[in-house]
């Protein structure tokens, strides 16, 4: 390119390049010119630019920009700091300091807490009703047992389900669900 125009350099002006008008032909005369080293017309970065484009084209890699389909998603991203940047002892107080939120988030948390226990919770067929009955008190004990390691995924999967049980046992107008 020239720096002053911004047009393409025409290198059949300066005898550079014979005068053939086939596209192709020309492209590989350019390449041809580039990979020598050096490019002559004025100064500036035009020719750093075209040098540097001339390069990536001779090793099969594309200069226009492309649709960004490989985007690592924020999903993608945490879950890559969290398998390789965090230990046992720094993933154990982020993940009760998790549970301790949630536990304050809501004045009705607390029976979220403990056990459910069928005479005391006046809920006899709570395990007839729930497969997998789970606690924040449980979720709290496999964190300090590191049971979690780095499946952060897993730690999630079992708050969500503390809340599904709570809303597949309760009808929808109580409190708890």
């Amino acid at each position: 390119l020239e720096t002053r125009t911004g047009r393409p350099y025409d290198f059949s002006a300066s005898g550079w390049v014979s005068s053939d008008h086939n596209p192709t032909n020309r492209m590989t005369q350019m390449r041809k010119i580039a990979r020598g080293g050096l490019l002559c017309d004025d100064p500036g970065l035009g020719k750093t630019i075209t040098v540097l484009s001339l390069i990536m084209q001779t090793f099969g890699q594309k200069t226009e920009r492309q649709r960004p389909d490989n985007i690592f998603d924020d999903d993608a991203i945490f879950r890559s700091y969290w398998e390789e940047e965090t230990t046992t002892y720094s993933r154990t107080p982020a993940l009760l300091s998790l549970v301790n939120r949630l536990r304050r988030s809501d004045p009705y948390a607390i029976v979220f807490e403990c056990p459910v226990d069928p005479i005391k919770d006046e809920c006899p067929d709570y395990f007839d009703i729930i497969e997998n009955p789970i606690c924040m008190k449980d979720i709290k004990a496999k964190i300090s047992n590191d049971t979690y390691g780095v499946d952060f995924e897993s730690f999630c999967r079992d708050v969500d389900l503390v809340f599904e049980n709570a809303m597949e046992y309760n009808p929808e107008e109580n409190i708890v669900s």
